[in-house]
């Protein structure tokens, strides 16, 4: 779930400097009533998120946007966020006992890859704490820092957290401020337009060729 990896990288960055050894504990159970009850449990101290880097902070309100409640608790020995959000999807059940588990599964590529043509970027995979700063320096050098227009399609990623989110609000930011344009693209229903339009990041739906496709 989108929503608890947001607050384990929110446990990680906040409430660990450097070392995260005394760990993260994450629990999840889902409720005969419909909802996922979970929370992240992490036993270090809280760092406001305005002693780092310019534009953090979007992680917080990003998972509470994306759940039905959260709480976060904050205590001398740690801090719990817990989350509750009512399942949309309902469960199938298979009770006939000749039916076996289908053997096949669909994959999905979650590997961050980014393809870079001129005045454009395509991005697949996760765009995570861990991507986005690789997608931010191409961001940088294809707009030449915003004086530039560039064109980000995040049709074929897979996750967009709150990382990625910063990097793609920063070009955005220093076109608006050049006077050129940073257009984002993702298709209605994909996860990259289902997070930027939580954000309210201006995003375009477009039905592009999958280039990836080719290799």
């Amino acid at each position: 779930m989108h929503a608890i990896s947001e607050f384990v990288e929110n446990a990680v960055e906040h409430g660990y400097a450097t070392d995260v050894s005394k760990g993260i504990v994450v629990e999840a159970a889902l409720a005969g009533d419909g909802n996922v009850r979970a929370s992240v449990i992490d036993r270090g101290q809280w760092k406001d998120h305005r002693d780092g880097a310019r534009g953090r902070g979007r992680g917080l309100a990003m998972a509470e946007a994306l759940v039905s409640e959260a709480r976060i608790m904050h205590g001398a020995g740690g801090t719990t966020a817990t989350l509750t959000h009512r399942l949309s999807r309902p469960a199938r059940f298979v009770t006939d006992t000749m039916v076996r588990r289908a053997a096949f599964q669909q994959t999905i590529d979650s590997e961050f890859v980014s393809l870079v043509e001129s005045g454009r970027i395509v991005v697949r995979g996760d765009v995570d704490s861990t991507t986005a700063a690789t997608l931010d320096r191409q961001i940088a050098v294809e707009s030449r820092s915003g004086i530039a227009p560039v064109t980000i399609d995040l049709s074929a990623v897979t996750h967009l957290g709150s990382a990625g989110v910063g990097a793609l609000a920063a070009a955005c930011d220093r076109a608006r401020k050049q006077g050129t344009e940073c257009v984002l693209v993702a298709p209605p229903g994909s996860p990259a337009h289902h997070v930027l339009s939580l954000v309210q990041l201006p995003v375009v739906g477009a039905d592009t060729e999958d280039i990836f496709a080719q290799e």
